[in-house]
């Protein structure tokens, strides 16, 4: 049964690293524009935070933003263009919000309802400069 798990896991972790760093940013300036929706994960009806991340990352990755933050943690200090942050915008510590990390110092987002897909700069009073975690869900392409 152990065996069994572990293969299961293993296969989990291979179909889940499908995606290249470059193929995520890629999908994720494409969607610039693209309206807010609430649960919404693909352009043609809209996305939300976390489903703008599920789509750019082929609908290989867990859907919630505190699903998304569990697996494939990584120090936001090590943070690479692909990756997913995820903040903490309301009172609380708990995540709120995911964005894909573009590179220097610049994210793509599906902000709020009213708006669309934007690429934005970070900034210390974004979500209160709160980054709760990160997560890396591409691999290389060695």
């Amino acid at each position: 049964m152990n065996k069994l798990k572990l293969l299961i896991s293993l296969n989990l972790l291979i179909f889940t690293l499908s995606v290249t760093s470059k193929e995520v940013v890629d999908c994720a300036h494409k969607q610039i524009g693209v309206p807010y929706v609430r649960g919404g994960i693909d352009p043609k009806h809209g996305f939300d935070c976390s489903g703008l991340a599920y789509y750019c990352h082929k609908k290989n990755i867990p859907r919630s933003p505190q699903a998304q933050a569990a697996k494939n943690k990584i120090n936001v200090k090590n943070k690479q263009p692909g990756d997913l942050l995820f903040f903490a915008c309301g009172s609380g510590r708990s995540i709120s919000h995911t964005v894909i990390y573009i590179g220097n110092n610049e994210f793509i987002e599906a902000p709020l309802p009213g708006m669309k897909v934007r690429r934005h700069k970070m900034n210390p009073r974004y979500c209160g400069g709160r980054i709760v975690s990160a997560s890396r869900y591409w691999k290389d392409k060695n």
